[in-house]
């Protein structure tokens, strides 16, 4: 089993590998990108929603939309 352990050494001591330095600390950019990119947990489970409450979600936008141009239209 030595001998194997000398052979290894001898191999890798053959080998020298120059490692470049690099920051530790992300970028402002990289972690804003994957604080909005991260995966979130779909919402129905954590607040045990209902299929009207589904639908009651997706409708907000448009009754909102449809409530500022009001004003514009008259």
């Amino acid at each position: 089993m030595d001998n194997h352990d000398e052979k290894l050494l001898k191999k890798l001591e053959e080998f020298h590998v120059e490692v470049p330095e690099f920051p530790m600390r992300k970028k402002k950019v990289h972690r804003l990108a994957n604080w909005l990119f991260e995966e979130v947990p779909f919402p129905s489970v954590s607040m045990n929603l209902t299929g009207k409450g589904m639908i009651f979600i997706q409708m907000m936008p448009l009754v909102i939309i449809v409530l500022t141009l009001i004003p514009l239209l008259f």
